[in-house]
């Protein structure tokens, strides 16, 4: 099994396309550094617990291709006020609360892959915000506490705590959520909601903020629309965008097919997109797709194509190149011609991956320093009760209290408040 604190962390340590699609992942996510769920006393909560946060290789791929799909929309310029609204109003927007209360004990309600599922409660809501802030280095709080139901009964709730410029405020991506389907136009959780103190009361055991109101016309001052940034790439982003879905559409062939058939289907697949406009060929990966035609258009390829194989000329790349081609600036490029530029850099984007391939692989056998609990899970005892037998049990145990209570830590609590729960029409 695989523990990562966040899936950034995850995709920075490990080339999931090599990982089997049934690996475990744990994303400790809002668990991390909380003893009431990855040290519960209740072993059977504790297990709950557990395989809420664990996902296998398959799962978590499709989970982070849809967040990739919402952070391709955002502007590189923007701020982290924009970006905690923009995702905050998209979650709210594109997910539904599950009412169905025969569904609670499903996973998919409660953890990351309510992105998936496109419905689920609030503790699904707020694992996935919290998720998708760590992704921007924004500080971000799974909080679980209480709340009043309309029957006046005390029931248990989950919402997040975010800290942007030293100010920690409360926001409920759920309750955004029932207000959003219910015609509501304007944001009424996104710390900017006078009631929330009496509204939300947190367990003992979590932190006590101090939690600040930020006011409706704020908020609403917070840029979040992407049409007002349209962000302009530069040629060289968008060069490296063609140049990642030329690679990505190889390896999906050659995945399935052959390294043959990879090759001509990329060459036929990027002389669609000059012809016709047709994304068709192209690969499957969602988000590449996106990124491709949102920034790419039909017009400018051949262009962008012709420069990206000149500067290959001008730097001497390995890989084969001929100045002949494109002799003549402003000439349509023949059917051929087109072919040999794309299979040139075809090949260095090949070659530039295995290399990246090989420094990968030496960093994580250089991380490596650690047995996992499945390794010392293999290893046999000694028949006789010797020493080493006595100094694999502790490394196990050890190993054990590493991985799952690792994040234990005292959490320091502020003065306590006393405030009255009051009923909330709005839920």
């Amino acid at each position: 099994m695989i523990i990562v604190r966040n899936t950034k962390e995850l995709e920075q340590k490990w080339d999931l396309n090599k990982l089997p699609d049934t690996e475990k992942i744990m994303v400790l996510g809002g668990f991390e550094g909380k003893p009431k769920y990855l040290d519960c006393p209740n072993l059977n909560k504790r297990e709950e617990y557990l395989a809420r946060i664990t996902y296998s290789t398959r799962q978590i791929k499709q989970i982070i291709a849809e967040m990739k799909e919402i952070e391709e929309s955002i502007p590189l310029d923007w701020n982290k006020w924009q970006r905690a609204k923009y995702i905050y109003e998209t979650l709210a927007e594109n997910i539904k609360y599950n009412y169905n209360q025969a569904d609670y004990n499903m996973n998919y309600n409660s953890n990351l892959a309510i992105l998936l599922a496109r419905k689920g409660i609030c503790a699904g809501y707020s694992l996935l915000y919290k998720e998708m802030m760590d992704r921007q280095g924004i500080t971000c709080d799974y909080v679980r506490g209480r709340t009043l139901t309309n029957t006046r009964k005390l029931a248990k709730h989950a919402w997040n705590v975010l800290t942007i410029d030293g100010k920690s405020f409360g926001v409920d991506v759920t309750w955004e959520s029932a207000a959003k389907h219910d015609g509501e136009k304007e944001l009424s959780y996104f710390g900017n909601n006078t009631s929330f103190l009496e509204k939300h009361s947190a367990d003992e055991d979590e932190i006590q903020y101090d939690i600040q109101i930020i006011s409706k016309d704020s908020i609403k001052a917070i840029p979040s629309e992407r049409e007002e940034y349209k962000y302009e790439i530069s040629d060289k982003e968008k060069k490296d965008i063609i140049n990642y879905a030329i690679l990505k559409t190889y390896q999906d062939v050659r995945d399935i097919h052959s390294e043959q058939e990879a090759r001509r289907n990329v060459r036929k697949a990027i002389r669609d997109y000059i012809k016709e406009g047709r994304i068709d060929g192209l690969t499957s990966d969602k988000h590449v797709r996106n990124r491709f035609t949102q920034n790419i258009t039909q017009k400018e390829i051949q262009t962008l194509l012709i420069d990206d194989y000149r500067e290959g000329l001008e730097q001497g790349n390995r890989v084969d190149y001929n100045d002949d081609i494109i002799r003549n600036e402003g000439d349509i490029l023949l059917e051929q011609q087109q072919d040999l530029i794309i299979q040139a850099i075809l090949e260095r984007e090949i070659e530039k991956e295995e290399k990246n391939k090989s420094m990968r692989y030496k960093e994580t056998e250089m991380q490596k320093q650690y047995f996992t609990v499945d390794e010392l899970e293999e290893v046999d005892f000694p028949k006789e009760k010797t020493l080493i037998s006595k100094a694999i049990s502790w490394l196990r145990m050890k190993t054990k209290q590493q991985l799952f209570g690792r994040n234990k830590q005292s959490i320091t609590r502020t003065k306590s408040r006393e405030t009255k729960l009051k009923d909330d029409q709005r839920e």
